[in-house]
């Protein structure tokens, strides 16, 4: 049966269990630390021994050179520790801080020890001595290493990916609750979204509100068909460009008159009135350009032209649906009035205004919540493999057949 360990006492314990299985290893690697550093502590007690020394140096270069030396050696030497813990990175660690030891010696020594050594010779001699003898010991131990420690090295190795539990253990809480906090911004703004939706339909069915609406909208779609019996449009437009540059000369009628007519007929005609006066004089000059043959069409569409002119001035074919639109218009007006002075048609507008921005957001909002809930599963799935490859690694190293506990705050 698989030993049950809570994730908070894995380290300690698996800890212990590399101290039961490989102390024995660790000791005889801490009486060679403990070398090193006592090696190194001698070399600090003879760089003592100069700076006690009570000998006379006239030459200011040679001071200099002796305050480089002491503050360099000592600054080295006090980087070198026994480690609290017998581990490869602490063994390493402790290694490379003697390599640059080393270099440091190496460089300041060949810079100054030629003109501190007849002052300080014993001193130095013991220096130097110590230096070899450091190399031998640190050698020794890299090579130990390297013979005998690379199983724990992997064993201790495991130690990293349980560091790497605690920041995918605090990631997955992190997105859950970034994902509570989301689905109530979620909820909140569907509420808002179904509050605004509903004051807008009940806004939409005040009895006011939706006789304006149906007369906007039967005015539009009149509107719309007045527009489709106006053939003439291409016949003016041609008269207009003619006039423009003088081919066409039409005595008490202007360019810009044209222009407006052409430019919006539809508001142009109901303006008028049904008579409309102004536009069958301008269909009148029109249709008698046509007959003389001063502006050149297809026959085809020509004779649309006229024909549709005919209906217009003599059928009176817009009277009645000019009479109608006007009529709707005034009555859409008389709505109007009411209808602004009550704010309804500004409220309206902003509902839908708000419907239309809480939609957008809501549309990120469930883009992010999405995001999060994959950076969430993608978090448990590696907290699982990181689990089994740690329960495997363990069993492989400690020979221990366990089941680590992993509690996630909600």
């Amino acid at each position: 049966m698989a030993l049950q360990i809570p994730f908070e006492e894995l380290e300690q314990w698996y800890k212990n269990q590399l101290d039961i299985k490989y102390g024995k290893l660790r000791k005889g690697i801490r009486k060679m630390l403990e070398k090193i550093v006592l090696e190194v502590a001698e070399m600090r007690e003879s760089l003592k021994r100069i700076e006690d020394k009570d000998v006379e140096i006239t030459d200011a270069r040679v001071k200099k050179k002796l305050e480089q030396f002491l503050a360099k050696y000592a600054e080295e030497f006090d980087k070198i520790h026994l480690p609290d813990e017998v581990t490869h990175k602490e063994i390493k660690k402790l290694i490379d801080q003697v390599q640059k030891l080393f270099v440091a010696m190496n460089e300041i020594g060949k810079k100054n020890i030629p003109q501190l050594v007849t002052y300080y010779k014993d001193e130095i001699k013991s220096i130097e001595f110590g230096s070899r003898k450091l190399g031998q010991e640190t050698q020794g131990l890299d090579a130990f290493l390297r013979k005998k420690y690379t199983i724990v090295q992997e064993a201790e190795a495991l130690f990293d990916k349980m560091q790497t539990f605690a920041q995918v253990i605090d990631k997955i809480e992190r997105t859950r609750t970034k994902m509570g906090e989301l689905e109530v911004q979620k909820q909140e703004m569907e509420e808002e979204s179904t509050r605004l939706e509903r004051a807008l339909v009940d806004l939409e069915h005040n009895e006011t509100m939706q006789e304006y609406s149906r007369l906007r909208n039967e005015i539009f779609h009149k509107r719309a068909d007045l527009d489709l019996q106006l053939k003439f449009k291409k016949g003016l437009q041609k008269m207009r460009v003619m006039m423009s540059k003088n081919q066409l000369k039409i005595p008490g009628l202007s360019e810009n008159q044209i222009k407006e007519c052409i430019k919006d007929p539809i508001e142009n005609i109901l303006h008028q009135g049904e008579e409309i006066p102004q536009l069958v004089s301008i269909l009148g000059v029109l249709r008698g350009c046509l007959d003389r043959g001063e502006i050149e069409l297809k026959a085809d569409t020509k004779n649309r032209i006229v024909e549709n002119i005919n209906n217009i001035v003599d059928d009176r074919i817009l009277a009645d649906d000019i009479r109608e639109i006007n009529s709707l218009t005034k009555q859409a007006e008389g709505l109007q009035a009411e209808v602004d002075s009550q704010g309804m048609l500004t409220q309206v507008q902003t509902y839908k205004d708000d419907i239309a921005r809480l939609t957008i957001e809501m549309q990120h909002l469930i883009g992010e919540i999405e995001r999060t809930k994959d950076e969430h599963n993608q978090a448990v799935q590696k907290l699982q493999d990181l689990r089994e490859t740690v329960q495997t690694s363990i069993k492989k190293h400690v020979d221990q057949d366990v089941k680590i506990q992993i509690s996630i705050n909600a």
